[in-house]
């Protein structure tokens, strides 16, 4: 009787063990947790009372808002882990050139190395690999909507690593859907 008990412990120990085990090797992939996580997330509503516009957010991005230092119209919504860095930025820039919006697009497109753009009446986007100081930063890609108003440009931006892009269609939507 006491061996049975022994044997049926060791079962019950061994059972668990490899059930941990399975539980630890069959963690979904990063992409697939940063989406479910994104598509799930209640969304943050920044609001700038200066020039009146508003970027949605997911919750759990961390907000930097009208850093110190910085012009008004600047906002940063950030989420990273030892693997990931995904931004969305929002800033007010003067059209100082006086360009219309194709003249625009085409000016900001070549001086960010964008890949893709395309325009409606008042905005235009602009996507490619990211640069910083005229290099470019290796796995990474940048996505910006600027919407013309007045003399102004309404900026919103997403920066991503290039390996996360299909995980983040919602961010995609949100920087589409940004109006002034």
């Amino acid at each position: 009787m006491r061996n049975l008990v022994l044997i049926f412990f060791f079962l019950v120990l061994g059972a668990a063990a490899y059930d941990h085990y399975c539980q630890l090797t069959h963690q979904p992939p990063l992409e697939q947790m940063l989406q479910e996580a994104i598509e799930s997330a209640r969304l943050s509503v920044y609001r700038n009372a200066d020039y009146g516009f508003k970027a949605e957010y997911p919750e759990f991005f961390c907000s930097e808002s009208d850093a110190e230092g910085s012009f008004t119209g600047r906002a940063r919504f950030s989420y990273w882990n030892s693997m990931v860095h995904v931004n969305l930025e929002t800033s007010v820039r003067r059209n100082g050139r006086a360009l219309n919006v194709r003249d625009s697009m085409h000016f900001i497109a070549a001086s960010t190395h964008a890949a893709t753009q395309r325009m409606g009446t008042n905005w235009f986007v602009v996507a490619g690999p990211l640069y910083e100081d005229g290099v470019p930063v290796e796995g990474y890609s940048f996505y910006d909507k600027y919407v013309c108003v007045g003399k102004l440009w309404f900026v919103y931006s997403l920066t991503y690593p290039d390996a996360c892009r299909a995980s983040l269609a919602r961010l995609f939507r949100l920087v589409d859907r940004f109006s002034v």
